[in-house]
C-alpha cells in the first residue's frame, strides 16, 4: 500500500489524475477532496511554523 500524503502530493503536482488516485487509494473522489485540503492546511502550516523560526 502507498502512502497516502505521497499520492495526495503527486495529485496537487499534476503527476496522476483525481481517477488515479482513486485507484491507488481505494477510496472515493469524495474522501480524496477531504484528504487534499487536509493535506493543504498541514503544509501551510508547517510552512508558516518554519517562516517563523
Amino acid at each position: 500500500m502507498m502512502d497516502r500524503a505521497k499520492v495526495i502530493s503527486a495529485y496537487l503536482r499534476g503527476f496522476i489524475t483525481m481517477k488515479e488516485c482513486e485507484q491507488i487509494l481505494g477510496i472515493e473522489a469524495s474522501f480524496i477532496q477531504g484528504m487534499v485540503q487536509s493535506h493543504r492546511s498541514n503544509n501551510a502550516v508547517s510552512v508558516q511554523q518554519s517562516a517563523n523560526h
